[in-house]
């Protein structure tokens, strides 16, 4: 309620600022020099002010919410460990200061975190070694933001391997 009275009580203060300051530059009401110039600077710094209150949040770049998402590859692939030694997991992610990025892949019932990951500018890659995976099984791979051992925000992806 506090709030509402201040608010109103400067769009008051903004519109009589307003209303005499134009009254007296088009000589509608006699005022000296000295005040019509003040009023003029109050009216223009009282325009400046609401013009960066309207829009300050409209230049924060810091993110608001955290997402990841697994770009690469392609879910349901089918990864051939006869033609390739590793397999790249890639994608992007946004997290809020002090929130961190991990990764998990499981094999049957054994899971191991990826240790290798390379993070920078909002882009992942992990590196998967075959070794790290299983002939004729799938592979689960999963990317999370946490914040203190809180998942925040996971993607997941299913990988055949051959």
């Amino acid at each position: 309620m506090a709030q509402k009275i201040l608010i109103w009580t400067c769009v008051c203060v903004f519109v009589s600022t307003s209303i005499i300051t134009l009254l007296g530059i088009i000589n509608k009401i006699k005022i000296d020099k000295s005040y019509l110039s003040k009023l003029f600077i109050a009216l223009i710094l009282e325009v400046v002010a609401i013009g960066v209150l309207a829009f300050k949040d409209s230049f924060n770049t810091e993110a608001k919410t955290d997402f990841v998402k697994i770009t690469m590859p392609d879910p349901g692939l089918d990864y051939y460990t006869a033609t390739s030694n590793t397999l790249s997991i890639k994608g992007a992610y946004m997290m809020l200061q002090g929130h961190s990025i991990h990764g998990y892949i499981r094999v049957k019932d054994k899971i191991n975190t990826l240790t290798n990951i390379s993070a920078s500018k909002n882009v992942f890659l992990y590196s998967l070694h075959n070794t790290d995976l299983v002939v004729n099984e799938k592979a689960i791979i999963k990317v999370t933001v946490k914040e203190n051992n809180k998942v925040l925000s996971e993607d997941s992806i299913i990988v055949s391997v051959y």
